[in-house]
């Protein structure tokens, strides 16, 4: 009854900046009569955001709903989360305070997916859309396959086998870089364009080195001078330059002192919060822009899959 009235709707996302595949599906919702179907209306979808249709595309998304866009049984608040943004320990659950880094489906779909999507390059590689997307799936992958590995660590540890400790820190940290590097292919993946975002605001050196904090702050402990806070990595994010300068220290840092535990050592307790506040006191300047190939980028990742899918692979 109160159709005749609405002139538009809006949302306030909290700064996420991502999924926009989930924002375009909720407004453009509201607007169609009767039911909603998500099924018949994700091949529209990829008309609309990449300009052209594409069967690879389209099976790939249909394997996006069945995995990272599909529903779970239990109650939790936030998204999956990567284990490269959480505060290191043998315990990790997620890395900011309400979410949780297990992952409640198929994960062979996302790989799958990340396949066929790359695939389509052939087709829609000059579409920003699709870049950004391709690295944004490829981007989960890695960050999949390195929960993976951490597993892997922790059960090392716990069976006190330090060769297989050693052999799977490697492999997750090398994960980590790779997924920097990834995300240096694009500028919407790259801390640089956050951090001058941040200084442009203001014209004085004194008010620009404040911004700066204050962005570098947002991203990793937040803010309360506590190092008790339940507000770190809230708002953390998988971006170039960041995950290579914050996140892989602070995971080095974590598995270097374990290592020292297998071997019989005592080493210092980890004061994680004087480290966070540290960086977020730095200076240094990242890129805004790459010349980088994201496809190529993404290939590199993507081809030491065991099997890739088939571009002619009928998923519904």
């Amino acid at each position: 009854p109160y159709r005749k009235f609405v002139k538009g709707i809006g949302a306030a996302p909290e700064g996420i900046c991502n999924n926009p595949v989930v924002y375009d599906m909720i407004f453009d919702a509201a607007w169609r009569p009767g039911q909603f179907n998500v099924k018949e209306w994700l091949p529209e979808y990829t008309f609309y955001r990449y300009g052209k249709k594409n069967e690879q595309v389209i099976q790939a998304w249909y394997h996006l709903l069945d995995s990272v866009y599909s529903s779970e049984n239990s109650y939790r608040e936030g998204p999956n989360e990567s284990i490269f943004c959480a505060r290191p320990s043998l315990k990790v659950v997620g890395a900011s305070t309400w979410s949780t880094r297990y992952l409640f489906y198929d994960n062979s779909l996302l790989e799958r997916a990340a396949t066929l999507f790359l695939i389509a390059g052939e087709d829609l590689g000059g579409r920003d859309t699709y870049r950004y997307d391709l690295i944004d799936i490829t981007r989960q992958v890695i960050a999949n396959r390195g929960q993976m590995k951490y597993d892997e660590i922790v059960k090392a540890f716990y069976e006190k086998d330090i060769k297989s400790f050693n052999k799977h820190s490697k492999a997750f940290l090398e994960l980590l870089l790779r997924q920097d590097e990834l995300l240096s292919s694009h500028p919407a993946f790259m801390l640089g364009r956050w951090l001058k975002e941040a200084r442009d605001f203001s014209n004085s050196d004194t008010e620009k080195d404040l911004c700066e904090w204050n962005a570098r702050v947002l991203i990793t402990w937040w803010g309360p001078d506590d190092p008790g806070t339940m507000l770190k990595d809230y708002a953390h994010k998988e971006w170039s330059g960041l995950l290579k300068d914050f996140y892989y220290p602070r995971w080095k840092i974590f598995l270097e002192t374990v290592r020292w535990q297998l071997m019989g050592f005592d080493p210092t307790e980890i004061n994680y919060f004087s480290f966070e506040k540290n960086w977020a006191q730095q200076k240094k300047t990242y890129p805004i822009s790459t010349e980088k190939n994201c496809i190529d980028e993404a290939r590199k990742i993507l081809e030491k899959t065991k099997k890739q899918p088939h571009a002619a692979i009928v998923h519904r």
